[in-house]
């Protein structure tokens, strides 16, 4: 295994061993990837199909979603009607799981700092949100303690602001953003950003909205209500992204709407959603 990684694009390598610190796992003779990301899991097969020959895709919902994994895939629905399409990825080989292991707990331990970037990457591809409040989070178990410093360790090495919070059961880190924090974001985006298009998508969209100094204060109800319509199942990230709001004040009319009920507040795949009340 170790001769076909040494034929792995540094950066792609550094990216997959970040990610696989995030979402993937290991058991007796076997390693995986769960993912809802097209983009990674179209990666991850590359990376791992270059590494063996064994490799297994299950593709748990709408498979045109995976579009790109669907040969030699196999096909289920998902486990439960309110879950998201997701992708499993694995390799069943007690060899290779065992050289795997080895080698990336050496690589979490000396990660070069030209490769810190793409490391990153990968891990906050897995385990990152683009928040509304103009910031990036990571919420983890708080199991997960020495994993989180070890992250806030190389973001201090590229000099991105951050913060770990501890909670009851959870650790948080977060990347400084709003407007206060705008040129963090920026090198964030700059030194590390997503491979995962949406989540790059959103950062772009976040930066775009927190560099603007302040919002109009007119009433943008009528807008709101307008976009509702025309697009059933509104996401709050797009109606900041479409309106070109903060989070704050977007929120101030929602809540608004909601108590005068003209609009539902509802949950779509873990994103917060909003539709018009008949």
């Amino acid at each position: 295994m170790i001769s076909k990684i040494q034929q792995i694009d540094k950066q792609d390598l550094s990216w997959f061993i970040g990610f696989f610190v995030g979402d993937g796992y290991t058991t007796r003779g076997r390693i995986g990837i769960d993912t809802t990301s097209p983009d990674a899991a179209s990666k991850i097969l590359s990376i791992l199909q270059n590494l063996s020959d064994k490799v297994k895709v299950e593709i748990y919902g709408n498979p045109e979603i995976f579009s790109n994994l669907t040969k030699n895939a196999l096909f289920y629905p998902r486990r439960k009607s309110h879950h998201s399409d997701y992708v499993k990825i694995r390799i069943d080989d007690t060899k290779f799981q065992k050289e795997f292991v080895e080698f990336k707990e050496k690589y979490i331990k000396n990660v070069s700092y030209d490769l810190i970037g793409d490391f990153l990457m990968g891990f906050f591809d897995a385990e990152a949100t683009v928040s509304p409040v103009g910031q990036i989070e990571i919420d983890l178990a708080k199991e997960s303690k020495i994993l989180t410093e070890l992250i806030g360790s190389l973001l201090t090495k590229l000099e991105i602001k951050h913060k770990i919070k501890e909670h009851k059961s959870r650790i948080r880190l977060e990347v400084l953003g709003t407007s206060r924090n705008i040129q963090n974001l920026i090198k964030f985006q700059k030194y590390i950003n997503f491979y995962d298009r949406r989540k790059k998508a959103e950062l772009k969209n976040m930066i775009r909205i927190y560099s603007i100094s302040r919002n109009k204060p007119a009433d943008i109800k009528y807008s709101i209500l307008t976009y509702i319509k025309e697009n059933p199942s509104a996401e709050l990230k797009t109606l900041m992204t479409v309106l070109n709001v903060k989070y704050d004040f977007l929120n101030n009319s929602l809540n608004s709407l909601i108590k005068n009920g003209k609009i539902e507040k509802f949950e779509l795949k873990k994103r917060k959603c909003f539709k018009i009340l008949s």
